[in-house]
């Protein structure tokens, strides 16, 4: 019995030691380069920009506003949208099942003073990027009330994988790998 317990306390300060740490409340949080020290987001709704907010801070960014002088980067959301269908209904035709959709277009510019970012060719970090997440939601006729709350929840986390999936695009951004 001692045996065991000295294996498994062995083997949690090994994966410690290396680095290994699980997802939890970390999960979404990236080292990102240094050209997105400082960073203005531009649409993508409030609840959304909210979440991606955390995550940045979270991350080491610096948010700023839109009358930001100084050089930073622009992430620009060109739609951000959410979306139902019915995807199969009852014999007396009434909606069962559903696909819920979060979807959002995103594109990554340098903002350097003096420049105009409508006008500027190598201020891309990021090219457009489209990104998209659904979710199957069964719903219930007699339980509306909590099918309602199922379906809130599931809206949450469709966002919440979106933010996570935005930093993991912004991690990709290095602009010295571009070719000038």
């Amino acid at each position: 019995m001692k045996i065991k317990i000295v294996i498994a306390l062995l083997s949690i300060a090994v994966l410690n030691g290396c680095g290994f740490k699980l997802g939890g409340m970390t999960s979404g949080y990236v080292s990102l380069h240094p050209s997105l020290a400082y960073i203005y987001i531009s649409g993508g709704g409030a609840n959304f920009q909210r979440l991606l907010y955390e995550r940045l801070e979270g991350s080491g960014i610096n948010l700023v506003n839109a009358s930001y002088k100084d050089n930073h980067a622009v992430i620009k959301f060109n739609t951000f949208s959410t979306t139902s269908k019915v995807i199969s209904v009852t014999e007396s035709t009434q909606a069962r099942e559903y696909r819920l959709e979060s979807e959002l277009s995103m594109i990554v510019l340098k903002k350097d003073k003096g420049v105009e970012l409508e006008t500027c060719d190598s201020c891309v970090l990021l090219p457009a990027t489209y990104l998209k997440v659904q979710r199957d939601f069964v719903f219930s006729a007699t339980s509306i009330l909590s099918s309602g709350a199922e379906q809130q929840r599931l809206y949450k986390e469709m966002e919440e994988e979106l933010a996570r999936l935005v930093m993991y695009k912004l991690k990709t951004v290095n602009p010295e790998s571009k070719s000038e």
